[in-house]
């Protein structure tokens, strides 16, 4: 069998010039460079564009979980904070707020049954409850969780806010906002003669939004010239007047109580004789209410020079408290009082002298010490 005829070759010139190798190099590197840049696009567009994140799921604790912090101390008439927190709850958990109401059974400041209630709010942070407590002695908290029902109790004891002769935070309450209606006195004038064993005094006690300010020892009407009972209002003032019924006796740092039917007839002072202080938490007056006076010197606040003052309880009500305050007086024993009187404010007194002598002394002896060995060494 024969071959095949050979085939003549093409006399036409190819259009297309074979690549060489650095050519192929380039082209592969702009397709490369092609794949990169898109793939970095899609990356980066997909980062960009917001991821929808679950929303936090509000977590409702038990009245297992509630906490309550109390202070150690809790006083009659001062505010007293409860804490209220949560615990041991789970890792990272979003608290939704709940209302916590706070109940207890009280005696009000002129011997009336009360049963207060505090609400809060408690959310992710603890807060702290303000109570006020009217009455001394054993009080017991109810904390109702949002249910209603009681999550916690807690028993404390109140101890009674102590009267006394003079002002004892003079300074603290120098300058009080002149509203009337942030303010109240009650002027209790229960004083059992015939029982011997009876700690209680004839008090006047001034409360700011409820809460006690002063509690002073006070002297009201003997037997023959009673002191009215009721509700009135501070009237009028006059810095040192005299009595026209009583043989022209000066009344310092008079302030006056407006009884109907007796205008000008009763009101808060002092007197200049001293010795009178002594009667104070006892009847002893003409049917005013008598209070205390301390001579003291004092700064001019427009010359700065030294000048006689007085802070006593009379001046302390005539400064500070506005004209138009309500007034209660009334009678309501106590179930626990504490007071100092003038005598045993001058017993304090005494004792608080002799050891700031002995310290002084003490520290006297102390640096004739050092001195004298100082001296040996050298």
């Amino acid at each position: 069998m024969s071959n095949p005829p050979l085939m003549p070759l093409s006399t036409e010139k190819s259009t297309q010039k074979p690549l060489d190798k650095p050519g192929q190099t380039r082209l592969a590197i702009l397709l490369g460079s092609a794949v990169l840049a898109g793939a970095i696009f899609t990356t980066l567009g997909f980062r960009s564009a917001p991821q929808k994140s679950a929303a936090p799921k509000l977590f409702l604790p038990d009245q297992q979980s509630l906490q309550l912090i109390q202070p150690e101390k809790a006083t009659e008439g001062l505010p007293y904070e409860l804490g209220l927190s949560w615990q041991n709850l789970p890792l990272e958990a979003q608290v939704a707020p709940q209302k916590m109401s706070l109940r207890w059974q009280d005696v009000s400041y002129t011997g009336l049954g009360i049963k207060p209630v505090k609400t809060v709010t408690l959310g992710q942070q603890a807060t702290n409850a303000k109570l006020i407590f009217e009455s001394p002695g054993a009080h017991t908290i109810d904390v109702l969780g949002p249910d209603g029902a009681v999550w916690k109790s807690l028993k404390i004891n109140v101890e009674p806010y102590q009267a006394s002769i003079y002002p004892a935070r003079w300074e603290e309450n120098r300058f009080l906002p002149q509203d009337p209606g942030r303010y109240h006195i009650y002027v209790n004038l229960h004083y059992d003669a015939k029982n011997l064993k009876s700690t209680q005094r004839q008090y006047l006690q001034i409360t700011q939004d409820g809460q006690i300010l002063e509690r002073l020892l006070v002297s009201s009407g003997a037997l023959a010239k009673m002191t009215p009972l009721g509700k009135f209002k501070l009237g009028f003032k006059d810095y040192y007047p005299r009595s026209a019924r009583y043989n022209n006796t000066p009344m310092p740092f008079w302030s006056a109580i407006d009884v109907p039917g007796h205008p000008g007839e009763f009101g808060f002072h002092s007197l200049e004789d001293g010795g009178y202080q002594y009667l104070l938490g006892r009847p002893a007056s003409h049917g005013c209410i008598r209070m205390s006076r301390l001579p003291s010197v004092e700064k001019d606040p427009q010359t700065g020079k030294p000048i006689w003052g007085d802070r006593g309880g009379a001046r302390w009500i005539y400064d500070r408290i506005p004209e138009g305050t309500a007034i209660t007086m009334f009678r309501h024993k106590l179930q626990a009082f504490r007071f100092e009187d003038l005598e045993r404010w001058q017993i304090r007194q005494a004792r608080e002298y002799q050891a700031a002598q002995q310290a002084k002394n003490k520290a006297k002896t102390s640096a004739k010490v050092s001195a004298t060995q100082s001296a040996k060494r050298l």
